[in-house]
């Protein structure tokens, strides 16, 4: 490997030397949840001794990036490294399950500007050393006694500030004295006109007149009666499925990938046989995968889920955009079931607002219903809810494989609201 960074561990922080401490576990964890250029973001640090030396695998010409020094190309790289690093914080903030380092020290460090270097000027590879540590306190300087010449010129000061006073006073009072001018005078003299008194009507006189005889009061509006009418066996059905490395993760006494596949299967072969289901697989960045219709052929569905293993990335936005056009939701009423345990971790669509996504889908497809079922600990942290409620399906959260393959069959179903 490309030694590319060498440096006294003594000069590391607490911060920086506990992220060297536990950098195994947490590129394990960037490995199982993020593609492979988050990966090799990162130098992997080696202390021998009282040095820390820094390698890489790049090999090639090696550049450190001076952020004082703004060229474009540099700095670009730079931004997009941070805007990396920032993603991985994120992430790891909104986990609910225990990881095997503490994530209030990991965020830290990446949200810090840290050093970054350049392989043969486009490889961004980040050192964890931040730039701009805090300074340490400047040493208190006593002041100098006061000369002779220092207290008299202070003395003349003070007596410039009294004189100066008393002459402000003076004036002031002066001034209070003076007779008024011809302005009172003219006011004394102002003769105000007489005002018209205008009786004032009664409660009663006024109630009087604003209700008459032929007033016709108004009858309102019988209130309408509302009914929800479930479909459960729509004629179109699209899945979209999330198979990233987070789903390997235990949820109660199974993963969440083993959960999601067998209530997926259930689903399947439970429906009829007129059902069009069609599937988009969620499990590598940048692009989700379109596995297109299974109209007819629930075996060839029900085996390819099975064979899912978890990837690497979850490309969210990518795949309800492909799912949106696999269904009709114009003419026809759709269902779309999306599975998933978080939100899109790819870096070009990552910042993608799920709410205003589902409400132009909504507009374009209104009768396309997106019902999603959230696998996980923490559904007020994600957005996904918000997708379902644009389109005006219903959202999901089970805690256990028996309520997971419950709450799928219900996502399934399409609903309406009836008024009468």
């Amino acid at each position: 490997m490309l030694r590319i960074h060498r440096c006294l561990a003594a000069e590391l922080n607490e911060t920086e030397l506990y992220f060297i401490q536990n950098f195994d576990s947490f590129i394990s964890y960037v490995k199982s949840n993020f593609f492979a250029e988050y990966v090799q973001l990162f130098a992997y640090p080696e202390l021998k001794g009282a040095i820390l030396n820094c390698l890489t695998s790049y090999s090639g010409q090696i550049n450190i990036i001076d952020i004082k020094v703004p060229y474009a190309q540099n700095m670009q790289i730079f931004k997009e490294a941070q805007a990396k690093l920032k993603t991985i914080a994120d992430r790891i903030e909104k986990e609910r399950t225990n990881l095997p380092f503490d994530k209030s020290k990991i965020t830290e460090l990446l949200r810090s500007e840290l050093l970054t270097y350049t392989i043969d000027s486009k490889n961004p590879v980040v050192i964890p050393v931040i730039i701009n540590k805090a300074l340490k306190p400047a040493p208190v300087v006593t002041a100098p006694a006061a000369s002779g010449h220092m207290i008299r010129n202070l003395l003349v000061s003070l007596l410039v500030l009294v004189l100066t006073a008393l002459l402000i006073i003076f004036l002031f009072e002066r001034c209070q004295a003076t007779p008024l001018s011809q302005t009172e005078h003219d006011a004394d003299t102002l003769v105000e006109d007489p005002v018209e008194e205008v009786p004032l009507e009664t409660e009663s006189e006024s109630i009087e007149e604003s209700v008459k005889p032929d007033d016709k009061i108004e009858e309102k509006e019988p209130e309408k009666i509302c009914t929800t009418v479930i479909n459960e066996d729509p004629s179109e059905i699209a899945i979209v499925f999330d198979g990233s490395g987070s789903m390997r993760y235990q949820y109660g006494n199974s993963t969440r990938i083993e959960m999601a596949k067998k209530a997926a299967m259930d689903l399947v072969n439970s429906s009829s046989e007129k059902t069009q289901f069609s599937l988009v697989m969620v499990n590598q960045c940048d692009l989700a995968l379109n596995k297109g219709s299974f109209t007819g052929n629930k075996k060839g569905l029900t085996d390819y889920i099975a064979s899912i293993n978890p990837l690497e990335g979850t490309p969210l936005v990518d795949g309800i955009l492909k799912m949106a056009d696999l269904v009709d939701g114009i003419d026809q009423e759709s269902v779309a079931v999306v599975i998933s345990d978080g939100e899109d971790s790819c870096y070009k669509t990552m910042d993608v607002d799920l709410c205003q996504l589902g409400d132009e889908i909504h507009r374009a497809k209104p009768k396309l219903k997106i019902n999603t079922v959230f696998i996980g600990d923490n559904l007020e942290y994600t957005d996904i809810e918000c997708l379902s409620r644009m389109t005006k399906g219903r959202s999901y959260n089970p805690k256990d494989g028996q309520s997971l393959a419950e709450d799928l069959k219900k996502a399934a179903s399409y609903e309406t609201e009836v008024c009468k």
